[in-house]
């Protein structure tokens, strides 16, 4: 395998979150490429947020995550509450298996 599979195979199933998570490593990476264009805007790095990521059996760990859901976000939509009702209506339809609750308690909209 090479680093980059190994990086993601040991971070995987760590965080306590619905969400799509760079490791340390790549964190590190995404905001080094962001300070160099950081005058250049991409519509790629924009697509990328610090956040404090729930970890199991630790505390949060400030990680850049894909801000996923922007995808309840329409090109119009000027109010924060219809993309946060898209949203809950759409978690709020998924089993939540016992002793997993946490994962969703600690799933906001960034």
């Amino acid at each position: 395998m090479g680093p980059a599979v190994t990086d993601a195979a040991e971070w995987y199933e760590k965080s306590r979150w619905i969400g799509v998570v760079g490791t340390p490593q790549a964190s590190f990476l995404i905001n080094k490429v962001a300070a160099i264009h950081e005058y250049v805007e991409s519509t790629v790095y924009q697509q990328f947020v610090e956040y404090d990521v729930p970890i199991k059996g630790q505390k949060s760990v400030s990680l850049q995550a894909i801000s996923w859901p922007d995808i309840f976000i329409g090109k119009d939509d000027k109010k924060i509450i219809e993309p946060k009702i898209r949203f809950l209506e759409y978690i709020s339809k998924i089993p939540i298996p016992y002793g997993e609750e946490d994962i969703y308690q600690n799933t906001n909209i960034i």
